[in-house]
């Protein structure tokens, strides 16, 4: 068994906003926010900061955890999760460069096959819901549900020409304006995946 010698409070001191990217990156899961934890300080030095690339590092380097996790307890089949995670990480993260999506509601209940995948995504953490009932900016007069892409799925953790969206994140007046300005996601090519 290992112990480390550390201090949270003074590990995260100073070192802006990577406790609440740490949060972020567990998913608000307390298991995976102590392993991601440990996991951050095993590879730092005594004394140093956490940053949000550390973070990110650790998160990146345990998404093959996750991707395990594919086939397990699965009603699907595991080609198709792993084609609707590729296609959705390429849009959102690679095509828009963002971190957040939104998806209408009306075209969850047309493309059943997509909802299902959805929800084992989010089920596997590799996904986060993030609002259940939304509208898009500017508004079309549909609902949409907007999701989050799990911080392990990056790249690298410092991703150029990117615009990270914080869940819950809003203005003065109390809009998540940020949040509803999120591409929306096309799930009609995901019916015969054309990505």
């Amino acid at each position: 068994m290992v112990f480390y010698k550390f201090n949270i409070w003074t590990t995260f001191r100073g070192s802006g906003q990577s406790f609440k990217h740490l949060c972020l990156a567990s998913g608000g899961v307390p298991r995976d926010f102590l392993s991601l934890f440990l996991k951050v300080i095993e590879s730092m030095s005594e004394g140093a900061k956490v940053t949000k690339p550390h973070v990110t590092d650790a998160a990146i380097a345990s998404i093959g955890q996750k991707m395990a996790g594919i086939g397990e307890d699965m009603e699907g089949d595991v080609n198709i999760l792993e084609k609707h995670l590729h296609g959705i990480k390429k849009f959102v993260y690679s095509e828009e460069r963002t971190n957040v999506f939104l998806v209408a509601k009306e075209d969850l209940e047309k493309f059943k096959e997509f909802r299902q995948a959805l929800k084992e995504l989010v089920d596997m953490r590799l996904l986060h819901i993030i609002d259940s009932n939304t509208s898009c900016a500017p508004s079309d007069g549909l609902r949409y549900e907007a999701y989050l892409l799990d911080v392990g799925l990056y790249e690298n953790s410092r991703p150029r020409n990117f615009i990270s969206i914080e869940p819950g994140s809003s203005d003065s007046k109390g809009r998540k304006d940020k949040m509803r300005g999120a591409p929306k996601l096309g799930v009609e090519k995901f019916s015969n995946f054309s990505f």
